[in-house]
């Protein structure tokens, strides 16, 4: 998963917003998992990952679209 700048998901339609929001919530869920059973965290790579879900939100927020 690369991450995306504001700058390209500010110009990233709708759909697409919402296409990459659900791929980085599967991909939260998968590291929630693999943290769960195995008890060891990869924290920078989780928080970037929760950093763009924030990023995507906002910018899907400012185009009028709850989330």
């Amino acid at each position: 998963m690369a991450i995306i700048s504001k700058r390209e998901i500010a110009g990233m339609d709708k759909e697409a917003l919402k296409k990459k929001l659900a791929e980085i919530e599967t991909e939260i869920a998968q590291n929630m998992g693999a943290i769960q059973s195995s008890g060891k965290p990869n924290n920078n790579k989780f928080r970037e990952l929760k950093k763009l879900r924030a990023s995507i939100k906002l910018a899907l927020g400012k185009k009028g679209i709850k989330v």
